[in-house]
């Protein structure tokens, strides 16, 4: 196991590398210039006065200077400062990461509580009308979009409760209550979405164990149901649940922009939607890169939880 973990993050190195080489080329061919963003006076400035603001802001280098400048400050572990505020890149992601991981985990256990037990309880009760009500609900969650979900969501509860989430984030320990009702919203809508999915590829997975030889012979020995479903079934077919929330969780960290924007909520993609458009190349790269390293991360941890959910796996 350990030789495979060592392995496993090498490779991940080589992977994180060619990731920022990919990203640093293709922000660097976005239309538009970070100075001219900054400044917001195209046109009214002279050329000698820009390329001096360019040289000083280090963008008037050859791109490969620029790629080992940066690649060489991030192995010292600074991802360098903002083109356009006068902050760090490592700051301004301190501030937003809190925000989209708290997002990310309230959406993750509202998808876990909805998908484990409804896809179980479909598969055990297949072709039953909750089954099909199960079924019915996962393929709605799918189809509907999160944006526009949300958005009925904020209109409704206006006019028929009068009654609005907080529209400014509040940090946990300073006010539970308030942050808890301004998260409680976009966690369910975007729990609902993850929970579709994973609530089909639960009852998928269950269905397959449950045609086992093994699932018979328990049932033959006289186990209770709870007992074949809670000690034999769940875990033996957690395998492809555990790969694909694993994905979704990595997806939330920066593809919850939406709905951050909709809720107000300051977090990761929101600072890398507006890093897009300021055209601030050092916060894409630090931004994609955290995302990068997370994703990679993740799938370590899945397929190291392959052997504890099923004993057979080794790794070598």
């Amino acid at each position: 196991m350990t030789n495979y973990i060592i392995r496993r993050l090498l490779g991940a190195v080589v992977v994180l590398l060619l990731m920022s080489v990919v990203v640093f080329r293709l922000v660097h061919w976005l239309p538009g210039d970070a100075l001219l963003v900054k400044l917001g006076e195209s046109g009214r400035i002279p050329a000698d006065k820009l390329a001096a603001a360019r040289a000083e802001m280090g963008i008037d280098r050859p791109l490969v200077v620029q790629y080992l400048d940066w690649l060489g400050d991030v192995v010292r572990g600074d991802l360098g400062k903002s083109l356009i505020w006068d902050q760090s890149v490592a700051s301004r992601i301190g501030k937003g990461l809190p925000i989209t991981l708290e997002l990310a985990v309230l959406a993750s256990i509202v998808a876990i509580l909805i998908a484990v037990p409804v896809g179980v309880l479909s598969a055990v009760k297949q072709d039953k009308i909750i089954d099909y009500v199960a079924r019915v609900l996962a393929i709605t969650g799918l189809a509907i979009p999160g944006f526009w979900l949300a958005t009925l969501a904020l209109l409704y509860l206006t006019i028929w409760f009068q009654w609005t989430p907080p529209l400014r984030y509040t940090p946990f320990f300073d006010d539970p209550r308030t942050n808890l009702q301004t998260f409680m919203l976009p966690a369910l809508i975007l729990g609902y979405g993850l929970g579709a999915s994973l609530t089909r590829m639960t009852r998928s997975a269950v269905l397959e164990v449950l045609r086992h030889d093994y699932i018979r012979t328990a049932r033959a020995k006289g186990l209770r149901e709870r007992i074949v479903i809670g000690r034999h079934v769940l875990k033996n077919s957690m395998i492809p649940v555990v790969t694909i929330f694993g994905l979704q969780f990595t997806g939330l960290l920066g593809g919850s922009v939406i709905m951050e924007s909709l809720f107000s909520l300051p977090g990761v993609g929101g600072i890398t939607l507006q890093a897009v458009q300021q055209r601030d190349y050092t916060q894409i790269q630090g931004n994609v890169l955290l995302i990068g390293a997370a994703a990679v991360l993740m799938n370590i941890v899945i397929d190291i939880s392959y052997a504890w959910l099923d004993p057979r796996i080794r790794y070598r």
